[in-house]
């Protein structure tokens, strides 16, 4: 039997920061850092909540992250991430969650309506800023209230998660991979 380990802590922590957000149905929101953990979790349980999910994905895992529930996705290392967000959300984010950090976070960001918060779970490093924005911090709670909202919104749909399994022997190369 395999059993996905760390699937209950990053989804605590996905469905934290949507409810830090205040996510509401038919808001646009963008996942940085789309196909990972969090980020997964993230766009799955916002377009539960009926929300227009754009999410930032490396062109290989673009599939999987609308298989999740993106409308659309950007690749963070695409040189026309810029055009293509406009054209995907001409008025801008509601809000954000920042599942990940890297170059071009601030472009992304920039898209953010006029003061649109944008949330980042602790961990996220270097911490993310822009100017005008409330970058607000979270963790996963771990409750059993948290777990009920959990099981409510999973219900007993199943989510299309891609994992993969590591002998403890290969923690090292498990490690490398998240990075």
């Amino acid at each position: 039997m395999k059993i996905a380990g760390a699937m209950p802590c990053v989804a605590l922590t996905a469905q934290s920061g949507l409810e830090a957000l205040k996510m509401k149905k038919d808001q646009t929101v963008l996942v940085f850092g789309a196909s990972g953990g969090v980020g997964s979790f993230a766009v799955w349980l916002a377009n539960e909540r009926g929300a227009t999910v754009i999410g930032s994905a490396r062109s290989d895992a673009q599939d999987y992250v609308r298989s999740l529930g993106a409308a659309h996705t950007v690749d963070p290392n695409s040189s026309a991430y810029d055009a293509i967000l406009k054209r995907f959300a001409p008025e801008g984010f509601h809000a954000a969650i920042v599942a990940a950090n890297g170059a071009s976070l601030g472009g992304f960001l920039s898209h953010l309506k006029t003061g649109a918060p944008f949330a980042y779970p602790n961990g996220v490093e270097p911490k993310p800023h822009i100017k005008g924005h409330a970058a607000l911090t979270f963790d996963g709670e771990m409750s059993r209230a948290a777990i009920e909202r959990l099981n409510a919104a999973i219900g007993s749909r199943s989510i299309p998660l891609r994992m993969q399994e590591f002998l403890l022997n290969d923690i090292v190369e498990a490690h490398n991979r998240i990075e």
